[in-house]
């Protein structure tokens, strides 16, 4: 039957028939979970006692490592691979015994390549050009740091709080308008109490924002009576000599030593 069979099998076109035959027979032979798991298992089998052969170990070997370097020409296949392998290999460092191994094997490979000249000037080299660029980048950090605050304190405090007048840096004053603060549940009655400066931009600052947010009156608010008179039109054009002559009270105030302690104070 055999010898028959490989007789028949000589013929180009019987083979091809016979082989379709056998696949389809195959296929639907695999859809079988126990028949599956029984043939990957005889493979699986086959293939260990094969590779135990040296030569076609190295043989095969050889092949999918040209086989994965073909595939590797691919950037994506490359990407997803390199995932896999950093998924699979913070897995295996999650085993104490494995991360040990694995240190200490990079331990004594660098020092092997340590004992080679160019290696160990090449790593000096790589060190002392991080350390130069973690060195340029806090400068450059600081120097930013450093005119970011000589440009706010140049500019000065000159935000002013709508609720007590005073004036602020703009880190100091946070800016909300009317909704923003309704929105918070205050009434309409109290937002326009507290809020003496009328304009779109509520700007508050530090204290009087947190009253505020407690539906409290601030103590420095202007609405309480602290607010300045508005200066006539007819008193803003005077000069500082006119000021003097119709002004009901000229202060005079002089700079003098308070005992020996090297500190001055105003007197008049």
């Amino acid at each position: 039957m055999t010898e028959r069979m490989r007789e028949r099998r000589t013929d180009d076109e019987f083979r091809l028939l016979d082989n379709r035959r056998r696949a389809n027979s195959h296929k639907i032979g695999r859809r079988n979970n126990e028949f599956k798991i029984e043939e990957n298992k005889r493979r699986a089998d086959a293939h260990k006692i094969e590779r135990q052969n040296d030569e076609l170990k190295i043989e095969e070997n050889k092949r999918k490592a040209e086989a994965l370097k073909i595939e590797r020409q691919n950037d994506e296949f490359k990407t997803e691979e390199n995932k896999r392998r950093a998924k699979a290999h913070k897995i295996e460092r999650q085993n104490d015994e494995f991360k040990t191994q694995e240190n200490e094997r990079r331990l004594k490979s660098l020092k092997i390549k340590r004992e080679e000249e160019e290696y160990k000037e090449e790593e000096r080299r790589r060190n002392a050009s991080r350390m130069r660029m973690s060195r340029d980048k806090y400068e450059n950090n600081f120097h930013l740091m450093k005119l970011n605050y000589e440009s706010k304190i140049k500019e000065g405090p000159t935000h002013i709080c709508s609720c007590c007048g005073g004036l602020w840096f703009e880190y100091s004053i946070r800016e909300l308008t009317i909704e923003m603060l309704t929105n918070k549940g205050l009434k309409k009655e109290f937002i326009d109490n507290v809020c003496y400066l009328k304009n779109t931009i509520v700007k508050l600052c530090v204290t009087c924002r947190k009253d505020i947010m407690l539906n409290k009156v601030p103590n420095l608010c202007l609405s309480n009576g602290l607010a300045f008179y508005e200066v006539p039109d007819c008193l803003k054009i005077l000069t500082e000599l006119e000021e003097r002559l119709i002004s009901p009270r000229i202060p005079f105030m002089v700079i003098r030593t308070l005992g020996f302690c090297k500190q001055f104070g105003l007197k008049g």
